[in-house]
């Protein structure tokens, strides 16, 4: 057990530079478009954006806590001695030397904690941006399809109207108002 403290801790570096490397945003050619500036304000009022970063503060607020644990802690209070009749002022200093590492250890894996929520985090704003896009596409999708439906009723009411009026006329068949 003694031995342990002498272990490396994992090095968590590797995992913050490709979490470095992996940056969300909205893609060059619409960055300074006002669609691109509306579909980065949707994604970062998304909910889940909100909660992912809210992950992240309470895992650097748990690293911070991890970090206290080497300082000294200080106690001060009243101790009754043993057939005493007055209490007697009592200071506690007490300071960790040695732990076999597992104050180390505590402080790399609230680290890694910190890189996994800031991963969540990317992850989540990369959705919301994905999420916000599709719903733009099926907006636009659905905008040409209901143009190309009124295009389509404008024609056949014409057509309609041709028949009709070569109905009144007489020169129509039954097959006319048919087809």
């Amino acid at each position: 057990v003694l031995l342990a403290g002498c272990v490396k801790p994992p090095d968590v570096a590797p995992l913050a530079a490709s979490i470095a490397e992996r940056p969300v945003r909205v893609a060059p050619l619409l960055s300074g478009t006002l669609f691109g500036e509306e579909i980065a304000r949707a994604a970062a009022a998304s909910p889940q954006v909100a909660r992912s970063d809210a992950g992240v503060r309470e895992a650097k607020a748990a690293l911070l806590a991890e970090q206290a644990g080497v300082f000294p802690d200080l106690s001060v209070g009243l101790r009754l001695p043993t057939g005493g009749a007055s209490l007697v002022p009592a200071v506690t200093l007490t300071q960790l030397l040695f732990d076999g590492g597992a104050q180390s250890a505590r402080e790399r894996a609230a680290e890694a904690t910190i890189l996994g929520q800031q991963a969540g985090q990317l992850d989540a704003a990369s959705q919301a941006l994905l999420e916000a896009v599709a719903a733009w596409a099926d907006v636009a999708a659905t905008t040409r399809l209901l143009d190309a439906a009124e295009v389509t009723l404008d024609e056949l009411e014409w057509v309609t109207a041709q028949i009709e009026e070569r109905q009144d006329a007489g020169a129509g068949s039954s097959a006319d108002v048919l087809t």
